[in-house]
């Protein structure tokens, strides 16, 4: 772990619908919210020798213990408080390890506590931690019902609505308004009234809002801490509606119910510390010599990432569902998984394959009709169909949607508009994701189930040719563009590795895609080369912006451009560079944090990584502004702009996947 300034910290990550974070600087100087800004307060405060002091939250004691500092891990926040007779640690930890499914999909965090004395002598001291009915369900306060469970190692409290109906709306800055909140531990564990009343009280009073409530007391000496730690834990009860069935997250295929997860959750605190620890340290090995700034990057964003989407499982695979979190709430947007993709390579490649079965499942279906790949699957946590460039009827707006036709069920012509799709865009992520999915798993069953679509959208791409039309890209907040070079780019890539992967299902099949693509390649660069850079459109010999697409062709060793283009697009680069990045191109100030990180994955000398990283942790320590890592924001400024907790943020892993692949520790069954 490490100390770091960050616009929010998070606190209990857990999935797109249940991510709480402190926007705050001091853990006590406001409440914590979800990463959509509404209110979920968890409120903490200490009493020692009989006097009272506040450390979470705005709820309890009007006096503070003084926070020192706060420190970031790859899962768990630490927050240090002292005053002049104990320290206090109080440590949130998500455990979302990629590379254990049980693990990550498991709705359950901890909350780690320690105190120490300072002054030498002895104290007695009881902590409270409170977690409003707030979390339990969205907006006005809502009728809930409240009650303790006993178990062998303690007991567990659970708190929601009266009323339940899972899945009952959808779109983006929502958060949970269904399901039960748990709190579990050794500590006494009851249900409260919000506000601290129980500092009087455990009986909840009839005009305050309920909370489920820890509080933990004991003689602390110079010798012995009082230490221990709980468990919060979430059951949504249904996590997805996938293409019409309502389905429970993953962990709920190893776990009989919430209360024996919670349960093991607090049996397994210990290894699951460990675990984390393992999983932080084997990060920091991995990313040795690639800069400080750089692994603080990663530690900022890791826990966002995998609290953007849900796993479910759909017969015997996992899926992946992400939400498009702080743009439009779409669900499996194409353009989201791609960004996000180099974590997932690195860490557990199942993950990828898991994001694209959903939409290889939505494409085959009749209401699908074009030759490109869709953008997305649904609306968060609606896998109906794509709701992007949909008819205004046929568009989810609102809760009593729900009971409508679902969008995949529609046969009545085409229900797409064609100006709001990006054909050249999807068609070119899914044939990169798909090749490095195979490229790591040698999944032939896979790769050939999927084969006729993947044909489909080559051809496509092929069909386009480089001198693209008007069409929307992944970066369409800046606009449309006519002759994209960089989406060009990303086309030619996708042509030589679907010819590469039909090299492995038919020998000498492919051969016509990677002469298409060479010859595309040579074309695009000719025309697109202004001497020290390239352009950002075709026909604009003024324009410029970040080639964070070639970044494939170096990874694969297709060879498609020269190594003279990567050398003077890096140099120019650095020539661009603001305090707090390059911007994405000579349009705005404006860039985006994963691309960024991708274009430096071009520079052989490894320089740009750290200069790059090094602007980007730059941005999150002058940020003011108080959201989750942004990852479109202003380079002059370090203003985060709109988007936020996006997966996306996975893109950041590139470098080291890069070096997986170039290393040879990846199956590599596409390098030739």
């Amino acid at each position: 772990m490490r100390e770091l300034r960050l616009p929010a910290y998070p606190v209990i990550t857990i999935d797109p619908l249940f991510s709480i974070w402190s926007t705050s600087q001091k853990l006590y100087e406001g409440d914590t919210k979800m990463w959509t800004g509404a209110l979920k307060p968890i409120n903490g405060n200490i009493i020692v020798d009989g006097e009272a002091k506040r450390f979470m939250g705005l709820g309890g004691a009007k006096e503070v213990i003084p926070q020192k500092k706060v420190e970031i891990g790859l899962a768990s926040t630490r927050y240090t408080f002292e005053d002049k007779k104990v320290r206090l640690k109080v440590t949130f930890t998500s455990p979302l390890l990629i590379n254990d499914l049980k693990l990550a999909s498991r709705p359950a965090s901890y909350i780690d506590i320690s105190v120490e004395s300072v002054d030498g002598k002895e104290h007695e001291t009881q902590v409270f931690i409170e977690l409003s009915e707030k979390l339990a369900y969205k907006g006005a306060k809502k009728l809930t019902k409240a009650g303790v469970l006993p178990f062998p190692e303690g007991k567990i409290a659970y708190l929601g609505r009266v009323i339940q109906n899972s899945l009952s709306e959808a779109g983006d800055y929502k958060e949970i308004n269904w399901g039960w909140l748990y709190l579990a531990g050794k500590s006494r564990i009851f249900v409260g009234s919000d506000g601290c009343k129980y500092l009087k009280s455990d009986k909840a009073g009839g005009k305050f809002r309920k909370a489920l409530v820890s509080e933990k007391n004991g003689v602390v000496t110079p010798e012995t801490p009082l230490n221990y730690y709980i468990v919060v834990g979430y059951d949504d009860n249904y996590s997805i509606n996938y293409f019409g069935q309502f389905k429970m997250g993953y962990w709920k295929t190893a776990y009989h119910d919430i209360v024996y997860a919670v349960k093991e959750s607090v049996a397994g605190h210990d290894e699951v510390m460990k675990a984390c620890r393992r999983a932080e340290e084997e990060l920091m090995a991995k990313a040795e010599g690639l800069g400080e700034d750089y692994i603080s990057i990663l530690f900022a964003a890791y826990r966002q990432v995998m609290a953007a989407g849900k796993i479910i499982l759909e017969k015997d695979d996992p899926v992946l569902i992400s939400k498009e979190c702080g743009s439009n709430g779409c669900a499996a947007t194409v353009d989201v998984s791609y960004p996000s993709s180099p974590l997932f390579l690195l860490g557990n490649p199942v993950l990828v394959k898991a994001m694209l079965i959903p939409i290889f499942k939505f494409a085959r279906m009749r209401v699908w009709r074009y030759d490109f790949a869709p953008h997305d699957a649904g609306v968060y946590p609606y896998v109906i169909g794509q709701v992007y460039g949909a008819q205004g009827r046929f568009v989810v707006k609102h809760r009593h949607n729900f009971f409508k036709k679902y969008l995949f069920n529609c046969y009545s012509g085409n229900i797409y508009r064609y100006s709001s799709q990006m054909p050249v865009e999807e068609c070119g992520n899914m044939l990169i994701m798909s090749a490095a999915y195979f490229n790591e798993s040698g999944d032939f069953r896979f790769l050939r189930e999927n084969a006729d679509l993947l044909s489909k959208w080559a051809d496509y791409l092929v069909s386009c040719g480089i001198m693209l039309e008007n069409q929307l890209s992944t970066d369409d907040f800046g606009g449309r563009l006519e002759n994209n070079v960089n989406l060009a780019i990303k086309s030619v890539i996708a042509i030589a590795l679907w010819g590469r992967m039909l090299n492995q299902i038919q020998p000498g099949e492919g051969k016509t895609y990677l002469e298409t693509a060479a010859s595309f390649a040579k074309d695009l660069e000719l025309r697109a080369d202004t001497g020290d850079h390239t352009t950002l459109t075709i026909e604009d010999r003024e324009s410029w912006s970040l080639k964070y697409n070639l970044v494939w062709d170096k990874i694969f060793g297709l060879n498609l451009f020269s190594k003279g283009m990567y050398e003077r697009e890096v140099a120019f680069y650095k020539r661009r560079l603001n305090k707090y990045g390059v911007p994405l191109d000579s349009r705005k100030a404006y860039t985006k944090s994963d691309w960024l990180i991708w274009a430096a994955c071009l520079d052989d000398t490894g320089e740009a990584i750290k200069l790059f990283s090094k602007a980007i942790a730059d941005m999150l320590r002058d940020s003011l502004t108080p959201v989750p890592f942004g990852d479109w924001y202003d380079t002059l400024s370090a203003e985060a702009i709109q988007f936020r907790h996006r997966t996306v943020q996975g893109g950041l892993w590139m470098p080291l996947y890069m070096k997986h692949v170039q290393s040879g520790e990846g199956g590599n069954f596409l390098i030739d």
